[in-house]
């Protein structure tokens, strides 16, 4: 079975500017390119996983969404790096547009998308990697099976800090009790959330770092 690494696309691959129609508007981050080089000689398929609900918003054609994911492709080809697919949601619940007006579960964090991705490439989701800025990519990764890894890059930095507020949450929900908080309002048995899913494996500062760290990971299991 194959190895994969998971991208998110805004904000991991390239700037996250909000919902790009064009190719024009797709600013890749230089580091990109190096870090896709790296992963593509260590054996790894890359397989970027996107949400892209301006398609279901109306704001995007899907066949215009595909054909900026093909001049990607292009251009990281042209400096010798492979993206071998994009997988992306278009669905929006509230679109006037019923094709795209569902409850899905192919939209991250869902993972219908990376299972689909596994049976196309035969992947080992175990030996995969999931890297993105947002928790919804944490969590895509960590449900599919994989490890993922966060990039401070796009929402990264806002990512971490709502993490650590969540994990601040959790240890006050630990010390007090339930009685205490929901006399304040907060109904801790709802909020609850798993936090071994949120954790992400590694934090990396962009795209580049994080290659080098899945890298290591691999000579790390060699020695084993």
């Amino acid at each position: 079975m194959n190895r994969a690494v998971f991208l998110d696309r805004d904000g991991t691959l390239n700037e996250d500017v909000g919902y790009p129609r064009s190719l024009a508007e797709i600013r890749i981050f230089p580091e990109s390119f190096e870090a896709i080089r790296l992963l593509n000689k260590a054996g790894f398929h890359l397989i970027v996983v996107t949400n892209q609900s301006a398609v279901g918003r109306g704001w995007l054609a899907e066949s215009n969404l595909q054909k900026i994911h093909s001049a990607m492709q292009e251009i990281f080809l042209a400096q010798g790096a492979r993206i071998d697919a994009f997988y992306y949601c278009p669905h929006w619940l509230d679109s006037l547009d019923p094709i795209y007006a569902l409850s899905c579960e192919c939209r991250k964090p869902g993972t219908a998308l990376g299972h689909r991705a596994a049976r196309d490439f035969n992947l080992n989701l175990k030996k995969s990697f999931m890297v993105g800025d947002k928790l919804e990519d944490i969590l895509f990764g960590h449900r599919l099976g994989t490890k993922s890894v966060l990039v401070l890059t796009g929402d990264g930095k806002q990512t971490w800090q709502n993490l650590s507020w969540l994990k601040e949450k959790n240890r006050l929900e630990r010390i007090n009790s339930l009685k205490h908080l929901n006399q304040r309002g907060w109904d801790w048995t709802k909020l609850r959330l798993k936090l071994d899913e949120l954790e992400p494996d590694y934090v990396a500062a962009n795209i580049l770092e994080a290659a080098h760290w899945i890298i290591n990971q691999l000579r790390n299991e060699s020695n084993f």
